[in-house]
């Protein structure tokens, strides 16, 4: 199991606000004093990655995440659905030959490669 040192102090942990109910933030609270900071020795102890989730438990900010990633994930499958069925109807209304329509679709995902690479360094 992998073990992260706490690195915050537990005053400053008393105010994290969690999506669970008040035995969840007594929990998370209660974890947070157990692994206090000594300034001579650094963290007095360590707690895994499982027992900090569990602490903090699951709530309204991780459903909001869950919905809009799966929004994303829908319209990027919207997408290239879009992209087969509109590849196929602009190959014979504009008599386009095989290569010529690759080319179109290819430069869609072209264009979202370009657009990962600048939007990703923004965010």
């Amino acid at each position: 199991m992998l073990e992260t040192p706490l690195l915050e102090t537990a005053s400053s942990q008393e105010h994290i606000q969690t999506g669970g109910n008040d035995d969840d933030n007594d929990d998370a609270i209660n974890l947070a004093k157990s692994f206090t900071r000594d300034d001579n020795e650094g963290v007095s102890g360590n707690v895994s990655i499982d027992e900090a989730i569990d602490a903090i438990g699951f709530g309204k900010f991780q459903y909001k995440l869950i919905l809009v990633v799966g929004l994303f994930f829908a319209s990027d499958a919207a997408e290239i659905t879009l992209l087969s069925f509109l590849s196929a109807v602009l190959k014979s209304e504009w008599d386009l030959s095989p290569g010529t329509s690759d080319t179109i679709t290819a430069s869609v995902f072209a264009g979202s490669f370009v657009g990962s690479l600048i939007l990703g360094r923004m965010g």
